[in-house]
Order: C-alpha cells, then structure tokens, then sequence
C-alpha cells in the first residue's frame, strides 16, 4: 500500500499493513528511520539527536493545527490538550444555593415533651450520651424558636471524585507510513 512518508491514516484492520506502524507513541531511532525523523523531528518526544517518539493517538482525538472559529485555544503540530477525566472543584461550578426546610413542631428538648410525631420529623429527639439540652441550644424551644443556621452547617455535597470526560467515539488503528514517498512541500 503506498503512502507518503510521515502520512497518517485509519485503518479498520486488526493489523498493522506493511510500510506503516501503529501511532502509539513509540520511540524510534533516528539512524533506522531517518526519513520519517525529518518530517516528524522531535516534535512527539526523543532527544531529537538519536531518537524520536511517534504521535500516540491512544484515546486521543486527533484535530488540524490552529484556531478554529470561535475557539480560544491555538493548537500547534504535537500539542496535547484535554483529559480522560476531570475532578470539578468548587470555582469550576456554577453560583447556587443550597435551600433548608424546617419544621415547627410542639415539645421542648429540655423538658423531655414529645410532639406529635409524623412522616416528616419525629416525635422525640434523643441527645447523644453525655449531652444535654444546654449542649444544643438551636433546639430548645421557646427560647430560639426561631434560630437562623451558621452558612458552615450546610457542607458540601458530592463525593469529589472525577467524572467521564470523553465524547462518543469508536476506535480505530491509526497508522503512520514510515516507507514509501517522501512528500514534497508546495
């Protein structure tokens, strides 16, 4: 199969064709494929004198090099850009708020009087061991009756793990010709 040295293309095999590798990074050395190291130089990896690493496209979309319309990122040849995965943090999320309900219900925490008990909140409240009423004083009534909560009761929510960022896709072998025709630039 001919190609252009340096040329890459996808292939819906389930090998490698002669002439041509698998882009998967590789480090190669410049002294056994010296045409293809001067069209790829350095640019994927190697020290650029002895070796040279080919383009791993691996979960990696490839895309054409500079801006496209309405972007803000420029993408020069052999840039990376992206990951598999991101962890949001909370300057990454949108401004909102968390609602708290509440509920009046009859009873005194420290007279130890039960309310009526419903589906929504229970008759009674018991106090961890070693604590009294005076402990919690948002919850006895009628003294606060009306108690406005500190911002610092309401934590977070979410368990801070990342989450998928990948778009559809279907695989293929990328491959790259390392024998063939040496491209002439224009």
């Amino acid at each position: 199969m001919d190609g252009y040295i340096g040329e890459v293309r996808i292939f819906s095999t389930n090998y490698v064709p002669q002439n041509w590798m698998s882009c998967e990074g590789q480090l190669l050395q410049v002294r056994e494929f010296q045409a293809l190291f001067t069209i790829l130089g350095n640019t994927y990896g190697g020290d650029g004198r002895n070796d040279f690493r080919l383009p791993d496209l691996r979960g990696s979309a490839a895309v054409c090099t500079g801006v496209s319309a309405g972007a803000t990122q420029t993408f020069q040849r052999g840039t990376r850009a992206g990951a598999p995965a991101i962890a949001l943090n909370e300057t990454q999320m949108p401004a909102h708020n968390h609602l708290t309900h509440r509920v009046n219900v009859s009873g005194n925490i420290a007279n130890k009087t039960a309310g009526p008990s419903s589906t929504s909140y229970p008759a009674a409240v018991t106090l961890p061991t070693g604590t009294t009423s005076t402990n919690w004083p948002a919850l006895q009534t009628p003294a606060n009756p009306d108690t406005t909560l500190d911002f610092s009761t309401i934590s977070p929510a979410g368990g801070g793990g990342a989450h998928l960022n990948v778009q559809p896709v279907l695989s293929f072998i990328f491959c790259i010709c390392n024998e063939g025709e040496y491209p002439v630039p224009d």
